[in-house]
């Protein structure tokens, strides 16, 4: 009789339960979904640190917008086509703002109260963007013995052997790129006109390269499990605290040594007077001295300039120079047109020897640098996402709404690779930049995707795109065309192609690797 009544009781149940599934099933979503299971969501779906690049093939699938829900956190829209981005973030921005960092923790775990102040100390972060401005525009004004020639100069004095050949490996390379990337982004932002033995010599300049990517590491939301499951903050109470009290000391640390190197910029000027600093955001602020921004606030805007020019540009010169390896075909081209530009500089008198900067980009002596330039932060954009909020309803086109305070994810490496972007979108090809006919995919005049300044996704969008994108392309072409001009880079046993750069989702950048390269000296160094 019980085990009767139980049969009769489960039946019903049971066609309630298939009922509900069905009904939940033909009830339209608003969004197409990842598939995802109970409690995990998401996560067994997705490959953490291979995300950017599985967007591409998720856009395909499920269109430009997708949900994702990994594990028991909220559902995150993700836009991964260029039409769509460019509607949301650039041309109705004032809908969406960029999230607070860390934007991945779990609000729980109280990280923002740590690092927001670096990076964002609102208002003063709109005051670091003109203030950086500032500074790259008048750091574009120099040449000879600027910050970006001495760097320049330092990196190819340290890749310079008696054997005339040097071999490498990729960690070895982004110490040596580091000195130079450093060297630049101190003197952008503390005004300091060192040599890199000079850099090294500094203990607060090792203060801050040693607390630099410990900072960034507490960004590393891929395998922080609170991200997916934000109960454990409260269950694991213990761990939480660990967490916080690492976050704590790394960001004293970082903030210790802005403050040491604001007073070795102090000390220059009580000395020498504000202008013996290079053009920086030091020499902006101390040159128009004002009252209500107290010192450590100064301190901090330098800081912070000097963090994100180190970090970001550092990386993408370490991608360049594998790119230059990985294709053969382009570093010759790129070799005959710098050789070409420095013999035209040195006869008419602009240049000492070396290559300088072009900023015409559409110029003929110097197109094809460009072009590579754009075609590798196009295919391996660094940063290949980007966080926003919406901060009202927003109806797209089709009537979906986006409510208040969704959370989006904008997918940099796959709007890069979108085919309404680009012709042929997965092949490195630096040749769609040289010809703007062939840039656009096969849309007509009127349905051509054209992205605002540049002709990729990679700086961001909107009035929150990067800051120190001018910077970065100042440095990279400098740098980069110096390197051609002086070196011919392979990998070890004649490998090429772009199977030998791996990538990697590291917290909020793409790090790469490559195999061992060499350094062949193209002429004599002795004078450099």
């Amino acid at each position: 009789m019980p085990v009767l009544f139980c049969n009769t009781l489960s039946l019903p149940t049971i066609f309630v339960f298939i009922f509900l599934i069905v009904l939940r099933r033909k009830t339209s979503k608003p969004w197409p979904a990842l598939p995802r299971l109970p409690i995990i969501g998401t996560l067994p779906f997705v490959d953490a640190s291979q995300f950017p690049s599985q967007c591409s093939h998720f856009r395909k699938k499920y269109g430009p917008i997708f949900s994702y829900k990994p594990g028991l956190a909220s559902e995150v829209l993700v836009v991964c086509g260029a039409r769509l981005a460019k509607e949301l973030f650039i041309t109705n921005s004032q809908s969406f703002q960029h999230r607070y960092c860390p934007f991945f923790y779990a609000p729980e775990l109280k990280l923002e109260d740590h690092f927001t102040p670096l990076l964002n100390t609102s208002p003063a972060i709109q005051t670091q963007r003109r203030l950086i401005y500032q500074a790259i525009r008048s750091s574009l004004m120099q040449d000879e013995g600027g910050a970006t020639d001495r760097a320049s100069r330092g990196l190819l004095k340290a890749l310079k052997t008696p054997m005339k050949k040097l071999s490498v490996t990729h960690l070895e390379l982004q110490d040596i790129l580091g000195d130079a990337v450093g060297l630049s982004a101190l003197s952008l932002s503390y005004g300091f006109n060192w040599t890199t033995e000079e850099l090294r010599a500094c203990k607060e300049v090792g203060v801050l390269f040693a607390a630099i990517p410990e900072y960034f590491g507490f960004f590393n939301w891929i395998n922080e499990t609170s991200v997916s499951f934000p109960f454990l903050t409260h269950v694991l109470a213990w761990r939480s605290q660990r967490i916080r009290k690492k976050a704590s000391d790394a960001a004293q640390r970082l903030l210790v040594s802005y403050q040491g190197l604001f007073e070795l910029t102090m000390k220059k000027v009580r000395s020498d007077g504000v202008n013996s600093l290079d053009h920086s955001v030091a020499r902006i602020i101390l040159s128009n001295p004002d009252e209500s921004t107290p010192i450590y606030r100064q301190s901090r805007l330098c800081g912070s300039a000097a963090t994100a020019a180190f970090s970001t540009t550092a990386g993408t010169l370490h991608l360049f120079v594998g790119c230059l390896a990985a294709y053969p075909n382009w570093q010759a081209k790129l070799q005959a047109e710098v050789d070409e530009l420095t013999q035209m500089q040195i006869l008419s008198g602009s240049s000492h020897g070396l290559p300088k900067y072009v900023p015409d980009k559409e110029s003929g002596s110097a197109c094809t640098v460009w072009a590579f330039i754009n075609e590798v932060l196009r295919y391996y954009p660094i940063f290949p996402i980007n966080t926003r909020v919406a901060n009202q309803d927003y109806t797209l086109l089709d009537g979906r709404t986006i409510k208040t305070g969704q959370v989006l994810f904008t997918v940099p490496a796959a709007i890069n690779r979108d085919p309404e972007f680009h012709k042929d979108p997965d092949r490195f090809d630096p040749e769609r930049f040289l010809n703007n006919e062939s840039y656009y995919s096969n849309c007509g005049a009127d349905e051509k995707v054209n992205w605002p300044k540049y002709k990729h996704a990679s700086f961001g969008s909107g009035r929150r795109s990067c800051p120190g994108s001018e910077l970065a392309e100042y440095s990279l072409f400098v740098m980069l065309t110096r390197l051609i001009y002086c070196f011919e880079l392979r990998f070890e046993d004649g490998l090429f192609g772009d199977t030998q750069i791996k990538s990697e989702l590291i917290g909020l950048e793409t790090h790469f690797s490559f195999p061992k390269i060499q350094f062949y000296e193209r002429r004599d160094l002795s004078s450099i």
